[in-house]
């Protein structure tokens, strides 16, 4: 493995070993033609090496995973280099007994499931993209999944990271135990950052025990009766550890507003959670329908794929929240209007959807999109667009993709200054 140079900046022919075709033809159907190739380093003292390179040249990167999100965000500004995490993907430490992993940012989430399941653990999230998603890019888009109800979202998962700052220079944070809290809380600093504080290298996350069996619960029917279930669902003993309002989803009846439950642990709780559950629905006047292994697996996955994963009819991909307590009023906007289908975390308050233009119509589409996004923050909440196609984004301005962020905006500048003083790493994808 050779060292990199300053000066093979300069030189076409530096990074051939580096580089990979089918990448740069993933990244020009994500985000369209960059004016370089991407380069993939294969270790993380080569990572080092290539940022130190690019900081001499003061030339901007925008770094990736396996690219299933290159399109989340705003299309970096400039002439940059791509630099693709993906061969870093080597499992470095697995403590059964303790139960931490430490994994390189490029490794997929489902190799690092495969290579925990022996030993009957998992990481417990469940973010989109699964299959091919990387755990620096998961941790990079803060993305979690339903499984949050109970275990957290991703940062809450995530015991310690090593940096490579702009300058090649390496940077610790957090350690092997949970309960290590010395020194600034750079896991939650750079969760959601989009790569614009310094580039992942190594995670050290919490592993649980698989459940011994899951079973997950559909609830439908009169609204208010379904709001007055989540309320006491979430103030029960029962500890589901997922509870998601869902829509048009087809395992229920059609235009249906339901709640999905699932539970998850040894089969003699499951099946009482279960229970106690249904006995609640029924003295609501609520309709039940109880999925087993593996239909309710295949039900989480397609729910999440058609919230999140984008397709020609449906090229929109929006992440809001509001007060948990909303959701019924924010449902009936949501139901009504052109999104098909969507999830909304209960406990959270977190919803997703991806849907199309209204009838063809990207002016009506972007004003219903405003009303969503006033309708959000009435109630303490947000609205992310985080994957818009050409049509839509010329309806906003570039700031508006990620909503009234005023307040904050002072402050994100300092820490992006601080970071990244010269404003190398992807510059312009998120908020500064």
């Amino acid at each position: 493995m050779r060292a990199i140079d300053p000066n093979d900046l300069n030189d076409p022919n530096a990074f051939n070993d580096l580089l990979d075709p089918s990448i740069d033809q993933l990244i020009a159907r994500s985000i369209g033609q960059l004016a370089r190739p991407a380069v993939m380093p294969e270790s993380i003292e080569q990572l080092t090496e290539v940022m130190a390179a690019c900081a001499a040249q003061r030339q901007p990167i925008a770094p990736f995973g396996s690219g299933s999100k290159l399109a989340w965000g705003d299309v970096p500004k400039g002439s940059v280099l791509p630099v693709g995490l993906g061969r870093l993907d080597r499992l470095v430490m697995h403590d059964e007994a303790d139960l931490v992993a430490t994994v390189e940012a490029g490794m997929k989430l489902r190799d690092l499931q495969a290579a925990l399941a022996p030993s009957g653990q998992w990481l417990p999230i469940d973010p989109a993209f699964a299959e091919t998603a990387t755990l620096g890019g998961i941790v990079a888009t803060a993305d979690t999944g339903s499984l949050r109800q109970r275990y957290g979202g991703i940062r809450d998962l995530l015991l310690g990271l090593s940096i490579v700052r702009w300058d090649g220079q390496i940077a610790k944070a957090g350690g092997r135990v949970v309960k290590n809290v010395a020194g600034y809380d750079l896991m939650k600093l750079f969760t959601g950052s989009f790569g614009t504080l310094g580039l992942l290298a190594t995670l050290t996350v919490r592993t649980y025990p698989i459940p011994e069996q899951c079973q997950t619960l559909l609830l439908w029917g009169d609204r208010p009766a379904l709001a007055q279930a989540a309320q006491g669902l979430r103030n029960s003993t029962l500890t589901p550890i997922a509870l998601d309002w869902v829509w048009g989803n087809p395992a229920l009846p059609e235009r249906a507003v339901g709640l999905a439950l699932r539970f998850g642990s040894v089969a003699p709780s499951v099946a009482e959670q279960v229970r106690r559950s249904i006995a609640l629905a029924e003295q609501l006047g609520l309709q039940s329908r109880v999925l087993s292994e593996p239909d309710e697996a295949d039900f989480w996955q397609a729910s999440r794929a058609a919230s999140t994963t984008p397709t020609a009819d449906r090229p929109i991909t929006l992440k809001f929240g509001a007060l948990p307590t909303a959701a019924p009023a924010l449902l009936d906007r949501l139901a009504s209007g052109p999104i098909s289908q969507g999830q909304i975390h209960a406990s959270s308050g977190l919803g997703w959807a991806s849907f199309g233009a209204i009838e063809g119509d990207w002016l009506r589409t972007s004003r219903w999109i405003r009303q969503l996004r006033a309708a959000c923050e009435a109630e303490q909440g947000f609205l992310t667009m985080l994957q818009v196609p050409a049509e839509l984004t010329h309806q906003f301005k570039q700031s508006d993709r990620w909503g009234d962020r005023s307040s904050a905006l002072a402050l994100m500048g300092k820490i992006k200054q601080q970071f990244d003083p010269h404003q190398l790493l992807n510059p312009g994808r998120f908020v500064v």
